[in-house]
């Protein structure tokens, strides 16, 4: 009978048994009471044992009766033997009349008969034969309280035993109702006794005063059912606000705060909108698995809850077709459904629902409204974490991996191959040229060029592989298990060719090309930063080498790249340290072999190095932005010698000094300023003064370089165009372009021979220069065989180390002093004459110059390339 039954239910049922036992024959051996007792009895107890209150609180059901009160009556109406027969009679009858289940009967009418006998007892002992009304009183207090003790244990084992929780929890949570309710319902009971006993008229009394038992008991119920909901609610929606499983929360909570028999949650992915997650729990499965499932207005209940944005009930019976539907599959008599709104927007919804068609009133609408608030603030605070987790391991532009992510990764890499000897590559891309396209067509082009670029590099990885945005327009693809560096370079190949089809940029066509430098993990590198900086190193080389190259880090780059790091902390410290010089190269007018000016070019007198070339340290201060404060040293410092020269009368009144601008300087604000400056403060004419601007600066940036050597021409200074035949310019608009002078490249000056080509090409430029009023300047001129073909092809200005070499400004002096003898004291006529009047080409070649050369000596020097700034 009690197999599978809780050990506590079939305990107390035995001991009810046990009960009616030893009571049945003393009830057959007294005398039969009259039957108003019986009948009066068998009512008290079976009213006694139905539920005038029932709160339901979560999934917990607290009843509560006048089992008390019956039990004082009954036990001045009948002996012990017949009361202990009857009590389980009379509960078996409720219980049945309310159709519950035959376990529960048993149990609850066997635990009625022990604990009828168990007080009967005590008031036997307590009151004997003794009439006096304080005893009797005392003795039914006391019956009452054992009878309350017994049914406390018994129910709350038998709720610990088949709901798995603790007997102290289940005992203590309405041990205090469970005083309250026992004080009244005794007190009740024993005024009822007295009241019969003296004046039966006085019972007339008792259902005011039942009611008015009844009234406290429901305030106090409701009262403290009230503030212990409130207090799960906030204790739930604390888990809520610190959770990140706002899901798992709701599912545990849930259930209990509302004694839902079911509970869904329906979260809407954030970034798509179309789809939603969905969580259900159920009273007979728990939890199951989350589905997702795509959102349409059509749904029975997402579409309701976008409409409305409101929280509504829905009842099966009176429910439309779909919803009635939905609610049968899931036996549900009643749901309410909440909106979960997130800054406005529906993020999703919360719905309980319970098997039973019973009206929800509108305070537990409210509570469930709260509690839907507080699961919105969740999901907009896990939302706004997500995002945050996005950010801080991502790059908001390109959603690559960030720096600290690439950093991470390759550090747990490394870790890793030790073990396995799988090898670990860095692939570290710099996009070429990309300045120009920002600057041409704007920063949003930019931006939008870069997300193209990690789409495509994504592209071409492998599975595992990680690509990172390292900063600008650098990117790094981190790939493991790479067997040889073969392979790396054989990623880093595909990679690049993924950037080979041009990039569309809002109607621009846009070509790509990338500098990669590889380097493995066990390139010797101390840690993952190292890694990063040796394929940083092999890119720069890379790029180098002449751009969209790729190439394997070596050690060599190691020392180089150091090389380079304490050449430019040497550098930044040269200017203060007044380590610059300035030194001077002629340049000789072929009408009269005779010194018309002088070009300044910077060198680095370095404690340690010596003399160093601009060749080896132009191109690092041009990267560093150095190059604007020493070219506004050279500037001042060329200045003030020229002015020194010709107050010494070392030099030739109008002879002019050429400065080199980069095209750093001539981006700057201040130049214009500066240059005028220090013309001013040096007392020269500004027409001895020329600056020389490459083509390529000149022509990457036309509308603003125009504008500044326009003004600068204002003021009575020359403009020459320096290395002409190296950059992008075109002959055609040769005309356009604000220069008085133009110097052909070192170049092509060193092709000029015998072959016809070579010389016609020269002399194509020459004559385009001189229909548009150019002066032409050679540079690099190392050879007398040189010098005669620029005389005969009409070139108007050479220099070069056939006439000297760059020298320092007192060598410049005592040269200048050699000369003057040989200009015959003639001052060089107007800067019109000197451009108009040059050597007409001759029909034969020049005349070889004699061995001493020129007037001031001889020319075999070394021969080198001097860069200018």
């Amino acid at each position: 009978m009690f197999r599978g039954a809780p050990w506590p239910i079939a305990t107390v049922i035995v001991l009810g048994l046990v009960a009616i036992a030893v009571a049945a024959p003393g009830a057959g051996r007294s005398p039969a009471p009259q039957a108003w007792r019986l009948v009066v009895t068998l009512v008290l107890l079976a009213v006694g044992d139905v539920p005038l209150l029932r709160i339901r609180f979560g999934r917990d059901h607290h009843s509560y009766t006048l089992s008390e009160m019956a039990l004082v009556v009954s036990l001045v109406l009948l002996p012990l033997p017949w009361l202990t027969v009857l009590a389980p009679c009379a509960v078996a009858v409720a219980h049945l009349a309310a159709r519950r289940p035959l376990l529960k009967v048993a149990f609850n009418a066997m635990a009625s008969a022990s604990g009828v006998l168990l007080a009967a007892m005590v008031y036997a002992v307590i009151v004997g034969n003794s009439q006096q009304i304080l005893t009797r009183c005392s003795g039914l207090a006391a019956a009452a309280f054992v009878f309350l003790l017994w049914n406390t244990v018994t129910m709350s084992s038998a709720v610990a035993s088949t709901q798995g929780f603790r007997f102290r929890d289940v005992y203590g949570k309405g041990l205090l109702l469970s005083l309250i309710v026992w004080a009244g319902n005794t007190g009740v009971g024993i005024l009822l006794v007295i009241f019969g006993e003296s004046n039966p008229l006085a019972l007339l009394v008792m259902p005011v005063l039942l009611g008015l038992l009844y009234l406290v008991y429901w305030s106090y119920l409701h009262a403290m059912h009230e503030r212990d909901l409130w207090n799960v609610l906030q204790d739930a929606s604390g888990q809520l606000l610190g959770a990140a499983g706002v899901a798992r929360v709701v599912m545990e909570r849930t259930p209990s705060l509302f004694g839902a028999d079911f509970v869904e949650l329906m979260l809407v992915d954030s970034e798509s909108a179309s789809s939603a997650m969905v969580y259900r729990w159920s009273a007979e499965s728990g939890s199951s698995e989350p589905n997702e499932i795509l959102l349409r207005p059509q749904n029975p209940f997402w579409g309701r809850v976008l409409a409305e944005r409101e929280p509504f009930v829905i009842v099966r019976r009176t429910a439309p077709t779909a919803q009635r539907a939905e609610l049968g599959e899931l036996s549900l008599g009643t749901c309410a459904v909440a909106p979960l709104l997130v800054q406005g927007e529906c993020a999703g919804a919360l719905r309980i629902g319970f098997r039973g068609e019973a009206r929800i009133p509108a305070r537990r609408m409210q509570i469930l409204t709260t509690f839907a608030n507080h699961v919105s603030a969740a999901v907009h605070n896990t939302q706004l974490f997500d995002a945050m987790r996005v950010q801080a391991l991502h790059d908001p532009l390109t959603g690559l991996a960030n720096r600290s992510v690439l950093l991470d990764r390759l550090e747990h890499a490394r870790a890793a191959s030790d073990v396995t000897s799988a090898n670990v590559a860095a692939i570290f891309m710099d996009l070429d040229r990309f300045k120009v396209i920002n600057d041409s067509l704007g920063h949003d082009a930019g931006d939008l060029l870069l997300m193209s670029v990690a789409e495509r590099i994504k592209g071409g990885l492998r599975p595992g592989d990680i690509a990172a945005r390292f900063g600008g327009d650098e990117f790094v693809v981190l790939c493991q298990n790479v067997s040889e560096p073969a392979e790396a370079l054989a990623i880093a190949q595909r990679v690049a060719a993924t950037l080979e089809t041009p990039f569309s940029l809002r109607g621009d066509t846009v070509f790509v090309t990338a500098s990669i430098g590889v380097a493995l993990a066990n390139s010797g590198a101390e840690d993952a930063a190292g890694v990063l900086r040796d394929a940083d190193a092999a890119m720069y080389a890379a790029k180098s080498r002449g751009r969209a190259q790729c190439m394997l880090f070596d050690r060599r780059m190691r020392e180089q790249a150091l090389a380079r790091l304490e050449m430019e902390n040497d550098l930044r410290g040269a200017l203060e340290l007044n380590q610059f010089r300035v030194h001077y190269q002629p340049n000789v007018r072929l009408l009269d072999d005779r010194v018309v000016g002088v070009e300044a070019l910077v060198r680095w007198e370095h404690p340690d190095r010596g003399l160093v070339s601009p060749s080896e340290f132009i191109r690092l201060a041009e990267e560093t932005g150095l190059v604007v404060p020493i070219g506004t040293w050279v500037i001042q410092t060329a200045c003030r010698q020229l002015a020194r020269w010709s107050a010494e009368n070392d030099a030739d009144p109008d002879m002019y000094m050429s400065i080199n601008l980069s095209p750093h300087q001539l981006s700057h604000p201040d130049l214009e300023k500066e240059i005028a400056a220090a013309i001013m403060s040096s007392g020269i004419s500004p027409h001895l003064i020329c600056l020389e601007v490459t083509e390529t600066a000149l022509v990457s940036d036309s509308g603003e370089a125009h504008d500044v050597l326009a003004r600068l021409r204002n003021l009575g200074i020359r403009i020459a165009l320096d290395d002409f035949g190296t950059g992008f310019s075109s002959l055609s608009y040769l005309h356009t372009l604000p220069v008085d002078v133009l110097k052909l490249d070192r170049s092509f000056i060193a092709r000029l021979g015998p072959v016809p080509r070579d010389r016609a090409l020269v002399a194509g430029i020459v004559d385009l220069a001189h229909a548009v009023d150019l002066t032409v300047v050679a540079e690099g001129v190392e050879t007398p065989e040189q010098l005669a073909l620029l005389r005969q092809l009409g070139c108007d200005v050479v220099q070069g180390h056939h006439f000297s070499e760059a020298l320092s400004a007192a060598m410049m002096e005592e040269m200048l002093r050699a000369v003057r003898p040989a200009s015959n004291g003639h001052a060089l006529p107007p800067r019109a004459s000197w451009v108009v009047n040059r050597p007409e080409r001759q029909s034969s070649p020049a005349p070889a110059l004699t061995p001493g050369g020129p007037p001031w000596g001889s020319t075999s020097l070394a021969h080198h390339v001097d860069e200018d700034v």
